[in-house]
């Protein structure tokens, strides 16, 4: 695993659990109980009796059904995509092609390739093995944050039905909105990210950097005495509690 710099440390040294033997045998470990548990739950529970529930009524029950969280984006896209329709060399393409398959590459493709884009940009070719603070790199903490914003959206668009229905609006009154979100919510959060990384960079300030310690040892009176660090002069009455 990667560290943070502390002193001691250099980018060819690692300090924490090696991938291997431990950390791989730990994780093969949790495959195996994973496995054992998905088994029972199929081989000894009856999960989501939905003919128990008759008819399909909408908003009938307590918890619409939606799609799943790692599909709620690819859901976000399809609900939010114009109805666009053309034709290549005789083939209609259809609707769902650029925002099923197309936007989907590409994102995907996009995070994929960001390490050798940085690298590439950058000029920073090296092997690292320290961890760096989101302010230490404003650009990419920001691209960062604009993209997870990004897909917060579509997830939520994912489910605009839902949410139109507990808000008391129109589906497509939300959808215009989720549209303008789309590309207004990552510039946003993008910005405010790099500001805000960018002006702890500058200030220096480490809110969560260790807190200043006082030790205090017991006298042979009961009390107690704090200790002073060394060349700082002695203790006195004015350090003493009791």
């Amino acid at each position: 695993h990667t560290q943070f710099r502390a002193p001691g440390r250099t980018e060819d040294t690692v300090d924490g659990t090696p991938v291997w033997p431990k950390f791989a045998v730990k994780a093969i470990g949790l495959a195996f109980v994973t496995w054992a548990v998905l088994a029972l739950l199929g081989g000894l529970f009856q999960i989501n009796p939905v003919w128990l529930n008759g008819p399909f009524v909408p908003y009938t029950t307590a918890s619409p059904s939606q799609p799943d969280l790692y599909v709620g984006w690819l859901e976000g896209l399809l609900r939010l995509w114009p109805n666009w329709e053309f034709t290549i060399f005789g083939h209609t393409i259809g609707e769902l092609f650029l925002p099923g398959v197309v936007v989907p590459g590409l994102l995907i493709g996009l995070v994929a390739a960001w390490p050798f884009l940085e690298a590439r940009v950058s000029g920073d070719h090296e092997w690292h093995n320290f961890s760096q603070r989101p302010r230490e790199a404003p650009v990419r903490a920001g691209i960062g944050a604009a993209a997870i914003t990004l897909f917060a959206v579509l997830v939520l668009a994912g489910g605009n039905d839902v949410v139109a229905k507990y808000l008391g609006v129109e589906v497509d009154t939300l959808n215009t909105i989720l549209r303008w979100m789309v590309f207004v919510a990552p510039l946003v959060a993008g910005a405010l990210t790099f500001w805000i990384c960018h002006d702890l960079q500058r200030r220096g300030d480490h809110p969560v950097s260790e807190p200043e310690r006082i030790r205090f040892r017991r006298n042979t009176g009961g009390g107690f005495d704090r200790e002073t660090p060394a060349g700082a002069g002695t203790s006195g009455p004015e350090g003493r509690e009791r």
